[in-house]
Formats: C-alpha cells, sequence, structure tokens
C-alpha cells in the first residue's frame, strides 16, 4: 500500500525540505553535473504509468518508497585515452592491426562515473543535513540508476531537463549553477542518471522545456542507414511524427551476433561500438574538454586483430569495468565486427 501524503517522509517540513532540495543540489553541481532536475513523486509515477514501465523495474527499484527524484546529466569528453596495454600491438609485430571505432559515450565508463559521483554528492548532502539538525535516510536508501529498465528519457523531459532531438537522444540544458556558466547551454553529450530520493524534497511542478529542434533535421540527414525520419511515433510534448528504426542504426546491430542487411555491412565503416553519425551533425553535440573519467578506460579505438586473437574469456577479463564488459554484449559480434575490418 502506498504511503499517504501525511505519512510519507519529509526533511522537516516545508523549510526542511527546501532545505534538503538545496543542500543536494548544490551537492550535485559540485560533482560536476551539467544538468540537474527534480521531480516531485505523483510526476515521477505519472511518467512510468505512461511509460508502461515494466512491473519486473518497478518492484526491482521499489519504486512506491519513492518521494522525489532527481534526474541528471552528466555531460562527457572526447575520450582520448591511451589504448589500454592489454590491446597493444605485440612487439615487433609488423602487420598492422585495423582500428576499430568506439563511440565517444563508451571510450569510458561514464554510467560508473555518474553512479559514482551521486553517491558521493548523496554522502556529503547526509552530511551537511546532519550539521543543521537533519537526520537523513542512510545512502543506500538513496537508489542510483543508471541504464535501468525504467524510462529515463521521458523523465528527463518530464522534468525539464532538456528535450528529445529527431534522433531520439535527449538534448539537456546547462543547469543554472554558476561555476557552470562557461559552459554550452545545451548538450546531447550527455550521460543519463536517476537518483529516487526516500524524501519529500517538495519540488515545483516541473514545466517541460519543449522541443526546439525547430526544422533541423541534419541528425535524419546524417544517418547513414537511414534509421531516422518522419512519420511514425508520436513527441507527445509538440505532437510532432518522427521515425526511429532500431533495425536500421547500427549502434544496435553492433553488439548482436546476427548478420546484419547488406546494406547496413556496407556503412560499417569499421566501427566496434556505437555509432556517432547523428550526433555529429547535430548542431548541440558539444563535448565537455575538460571532463574525465577514470573507470573503463578504452580511448576511441581497439585494434582489430585483438578480437581475432583472444579467446572470449579473455576479451571479458579485460572489458571488465568498461562499457563494453556488459553481460549481454556478444564477444563473438565485436569479433565479426574484427573480421570485417581485417
Amino acid at each position: 500500500m502506498n504511503q499517504g501524503a501525511a505519512e510519507r517522509p519529509g526533511a522537516g517540513g516545508a523549510g526542511g525540505s527546501a532545505l534538503v532540495r538545496s543542500l543536494l543540489a548544490a551537492s550535485l553541481a559540485a560533482e560536476g553535473f551539467y544538468g540537474i532536475a527534480f521531480l516531485p513523486r505523483e510526476s515521477f509515477m505519472e511518467t512510468l504509468a505512461a511509460a508502461a514501465a515494466p512491473e519486473a523495474a518497478r518492484r526491482k527499484y521499489d519504486v512506491d518508497s519513492v518521494e522525489s527524484v532527481a534526474v541528471l546529466a552528466l555531460r562527457y569528453g572526447e575520450g582520448d585515452y591511451p589504448t589500454p596495454p592489454w590491446a597493444d600491438a605485440r612487439p615487433g609485430e609488423t602487420m598492422g592491426s585495423p582500428p576499430l571505432r568506439i563511440a565517444r559515450f563508451a571510450r569510458a565508463n561514464w554510467y560508473s562515473e555518474l553512479s559514482g559521483r551521486m553517491l558521493s554528492a548523496v554522502a556529503r548532502t547526509i552530511a551537511d543535513a546532519a550539521k543543521k539538525g537533519l537526520v537523513l535516510p542512510s545512502a543506500r536508501k538513496w537508489h542510483r540508476l543508471v541504464n535501468s529498465g525504467l524510462p529515463e528519457k521521458p523523465l528527463a523531459v518530464k522534468a525539464g531537463l532538456g528535450w528529445m532531438g529527431k534522433n531520439t537522444i535527449l538534448i539537456a540544458r546547462r543547469g543554472a549553477e554558476g561555476k557552470l556558466s562557461s559552459h554550452p547551454e545545451y548538450s546531447s553529450a550527455v550521460a543519463l542518471g536517476l537518483l529516487l530520493c526516500p524524501v519529500d524534497l517538495e519540488p515545483a511542478v516541473p514545466v517541460p522545456l519543449g522541443n526546439l529542434c525547430g526544422e533541423c533535421g541534419r541528425c535524419v540527414d546524417a544517418c547513414p542507414t537511414g534509421a531516422l525520419g518522419e512519420g511514425r511515433g508520436i513527441d507527445e510534448e509538440e505532437g510532432r511524427a518522427f521515425r526511429y528504426d532500431r533495425k536500421r542504426c547500427i549502434q544496435h546491430w553492433t553488439t548482436l551476433d546476427e548478420a546484419p542487411p547488406p546494406d547496413i555491412k556496407a556503412a560499417w565503416n569499421g566501427r566496434l561500438y556505437g555509432c556517432d553519425s547523428c550526433l555529429e551533425a547535430c548542431p548541440h553535440f558539444r563535448t565537455d574538454p575538460l571532463a574525465d573519467c577514470g573507470i573503463g578506460r578504452l580511448g576511441p579505438s581497439l585494434p582489430a586483430r585483438y578480437f581475432t586473437e583472444h579467446d572470449d574469456g579473455v576479451i571479458r577479463r579485460d572489458l571488465e569495468g568498461s562499457a563494453l564488459g556488459m553481460a549481454w554484449m556478444s564477444i563473438e559480434a565485436f569479433r565479426r565486427s574484427a573480421r570485417w575490418a581485417i
């Protein structure tokens, strides 16, 4: 049974709720989050219902206990890190190995980085609140979600964090914190996260930003396989039709051990994971030149021969902790891309 409004855990009344919300926002900004928006419980639950969030995900994250939600955007960098030592060419190797390209968002594990920064912000908020006489639930009760089964992009739009571009990527708006004033006003080079808060922070009812793409269709034109276009699906905020065909998207195929259609294979162009074509064309795709991530660094590419010369166990061990280390990703799909490149 859901708790009634009078029974739900607050933060010491309206004044306490506003104070904790302010402390949390300041802590998140100190962790470098580019965009920060809050959702009240009612808006959160409405969005889950509208998106038909899976019951299994609702139970897994105990959504009935959620009182407020912080929707967060972390701007990632170019990821120009050196090739990991385990993937370097063998000493004395004379035959070169073609590079397999990795999309920018996966050149380091920005999702783990985002989760870690959320945890640091929560710990700081709990400590700062205690200094002011407010006792908050322990950090383990503040659920930190990235790549979850909950509708992260619809929640971001609902919270006014940004809008959905025609390539279905969220274009986030910069936060109001002064330390971010040098950042661009909008960026689609962001990883999203949800912080499910166990106290009612009493945020204002959000006002969605609205779709600001206008007549721009650069992402649609740039897609090498025609996965984007007009005519299917509806942008609920604007009522405009758009189309995203997952089966035409290169990124969809990069981790599947299945044969893509011949024209998609022809457009592969040395990719290992992901495809940045629609993002690179977007005028709001602005990576952060100062962003850094120390977790799961892979860099812009890995040598193709690495995947043809090692077995699955070795590759999974080496990729562990990186954005390419997820159990559902197919090593054989990576090996297939390597064979094509070679």
